[in-house]
């Protein structure tokens, strides 16, 4: 009874509907206009509103970096949320120079746990020192190196780091995220100690230039800068000066004086 009381109850409340004529599903296809007023998908855009092209897009997902080394990478610039490692002798200053371009466009750099870095030589390879922000991590190892790390990429879209020790993989996959979440871009100088690298920029073959016999003095160094990585479109080699005559990243020309070679 007391079911029958609650499906009684139930039909009562219903609100009886009568349909004089079918119900019609507006027309939605690209060329015909949209019946709920939206215009079709090949409609030229409103005045004023530009389509979100490839260029465009291209330049949100990547931050500037020198032409030489872009067109070394096949890329329009470092891409966002990828890991870069500079090796070599010359890491520090292909470290600097991937990075000079984007913070002098406006991008900030942090750099963290890189205690020898030459700050002369940073604002002479064209990265502004008002937009560099350095960050001592101490002697409490690689966890607080790393939580440095995750606060870090929070604030800064670039982030110049040199590991401390062996990062363990749950570190280094918390680091990994937090760097695909934020859009940022982590440069590693050196060995990369367990962190996942999507690109590796190596320097061989330094040699200095500007010695004469008995006379001159060192004008700029040149090294070959190679690129490898799973996130490489194209894989190359580029001879380039390194720091160049005014400090900054060039392409190498030929050499006027026998080069010294060093190991440094």
């Amino acid at each position: 009874m007391t079911n029958r009381a609650r499906i009684s109850l139930t039909e009562s409340y219903r609100t009886p509907v009568r349909y004089d004529r079918r119900m019609s599903i507006p027309n939605t296809s690209h060329s015909a206009p949209s019946a709920l007023g939206v215009p079709p998908r090949d409609a030229a855009p409103p005045h004023g509103i530009e389509r979100l092209g490839a260029a465009r897009l291209a330049t949100e997902r990547t931050l500037p970096i020198d032409p030489v080394l872009g067109a070394l990478l096949g890329a329009e610039g470092l891409v966002r949320g990828q890991a870069v490692a500079c090796r070599g002798p010359a890491a520090r200053s292909l470290a600097i120079a991937a990075s000079a371009s984007a913070v002098a466009l406006g991008s900030w750099i942090a750099v963290l746990g890189v205690d020898d870095l030459g700050v002369e030589a940073v604002a002479d390879a064209g990265l502004p020192l008002e937009r560099l922000v350095r960050v001592r991590p101490g002697a409490d190892g690689v966890r607080a190196w790393a939580d440095l790390c995750l606060a870090a990429l929070d604030g800064f879209e670039l982030l110049l780091t040199c590991p401390p020790g062996r990062v363990p993989a749950p570190l280094a996959t918390a680091i990994r995220r937090r760097l695909r979440s934020r859009a940022g871009c982590l440069l590693v100088i050196g060995d990369p100690r367990g962190l996942e690298i999507d690109v590796e920029l190596s320097s061989v073959g330094p040699s200095w230039h500007g010695i004469g016999p008995g006379t001159g003095r060192l004008v700029d160094r040149h090294v070959e800068v190679r690129a490898s990585g799973r996130r490489v479109h194209r894989g190359g080699v580029a001879s380039v000066s390194l720091p160049g005559c005014d400090g900054r990243l060039r392409a190498a020309e030929v050499a006027v004086s026998d080069p010294i070679r060093t190991a440094v």
